[in-house]
């Protein structure tokens, strides 16, 4: 592909994260290609972390992402997922321990959660 062309998928990838997906090319296997869907995922679910995982899981059953790659999407979803609405968090991943732990961290990271100095009872 031209670099124009990879430019205006860049592009698109940004602006519309949502078409971008929706109209993914599950017949590509380009690396570039792939990024860019993780980009784009990974912009809507600022957004829309609902659709984006949405989107997310159908690509994932039939492209070929590095784990890298899935890890970064799953962790961004989480993070603004869990940004707006913590019982949404919980719906997109259920009891999943990984993606229960990949939140609970990225919320910890995210707040800087310390621990709070004893204090003596009396």
């Amino acid at each position: 592909m031209s670099q124009s062309g990879e430019a205006n998928r860049w592009l698109r990838a940004q602006g519309d994260p949502d078409s971008f997906l929706s109209r993914a090319d599950i017949g590509r296997r380009d690396e570039t290609y792939r990024t860019q869907l993780g980009y784009a995922a990974s912009r809507l679910a600022i957004g829309n972390p609902l659709a984006a995982w949405r989107h997310w899981s159908r690509l994932r059953k039939d492209m070929d992402f590095t784990r890298e790659l899935e890890r970064s999407v799953a962790r961004q979803v989480a993070l603004w997922a869990a940004r707006r609405d913590i019982a949404t968090t919980e719906k997109f991943y259920g009891a999943t321990r990984a993606a229960q732990s990949a939140a609970a961290g990225l919320l910890a990271s995210e707040v800087k959660l310390t621990s709070l100095p004893e204090v003596p009872c009396r």
